[in-house]
């Protein structure tokens, strides 16, 4: 089953590396400094028997160069399961799971 894109969007610090925990704080609501740029973060969420599992986060910056982040699922189950919560809170509607 393929996953499904779920557009955030964020600041970042000029210059500042961009982190998977950067990213977490985003799509939970923490858009940090006022003096920032803005990103939108797309995670493409793949569903693994009934679970979340976060297979890639793509960043596409302002002049359109992108970087990409791999997650390990065993470090972030806790955040995945709130990434499900805040995802249906945003609005975006996942794959069934079923």
């Amino acid at each position: 089953m393929e996953g499904v894109w779920v557009p955030v969007e964020m600041s970042l610090q000029e210059g500042e590396p961009l982190t998977l925990k950067d990213i977490m704080a985003a799509i939970q609501g923490d858009q940090g400094s006022l003096e920032t740029k803005t990103c939108t973060v797309s995670m493409e969420v793949t569903p693994v028997k009934a679970d979340l599992r976060i297979m890639s986060v793509r960043v596409k910056e302002a002049e359109d160069s992108f970087m990409t982040f791999k997650a390990e699922t065993a470090t972030l189950k806790k955040q995945i399961k709130e990434l499900h919560t805040t995802t249906y809170v945003l609005g975006t509607k996942l794959a069934d799971f079923e």
